[in-house]
């Protein structure tokens, strides 16, 4: 159900808001705020999901943003069973270092494969998806029933 709703979401952004859609990945906040409030295996697969997903509507080489949004969420979850991520400071640190590692993935794997990656706009989505990921996830929380600071992870 998550996914259905970024998806729709990112889609409504690209026909109404094309520029806010070039700046802010609603995957990559879905992936990060599951990665933070679940447990290493749920996020995995739903990072899995998400990617998958996402190739599906972009032009991108399919299976990409799946390893990436994997990988991503293997990461976030790792650092979260070592610190305290479910503040606003370290969400936002986590969703800024998320836009920089899947693009430093999605990198990778693209230039081992003979692809180009050209993005000369990382930092402003970094921190466009910090932004509105921030919104998203107080949004989220509430939905949740979950205060700011709570612990919602279980081990």
């Amino acid at each position: 159900m998550v996914i259905a709703a970024s998806l729709t979401q990112q889609v409504v952004l690209s026909t109404h808001l094309p520029a806010v859609n070039q700046l802010v990945d609603l995957y990559l906040i879905v992936a990060v705020y599951i990665s933070i409030t679940r447990p290493q295996g749920h996020a995995l697969l739903m990072g899995a999901s998400i990617g998958l997903v996402q190739d599906l509507f972009t032009q991108a080489l399919f299976g990409v943003h799946g390893f990436c949004k994997c990988l991503l969420a293997f990461l976030i979850s790792g650092l979260g069973s070592k610190f305290m991520l479910n503040a606003p400071v370290p969400q936002f640190g986590s969703l800024v270092f998320g836009t920089l590692a899947e693009f430093g993935i999605a990198w990778g794997l693209l230039a081992t494969l003979g692809q180009e990656v050209a993005d000369p706009a990382v930092m402003q989505r970094s921190l466009a998806n910090g932004v509105a990921g921030m919104v998203l996830f107080m949004l989220f929380n509430r939905l949740a029933g979950r205060r700011v600071g709570a612990a919602a992870r279980s081990s």
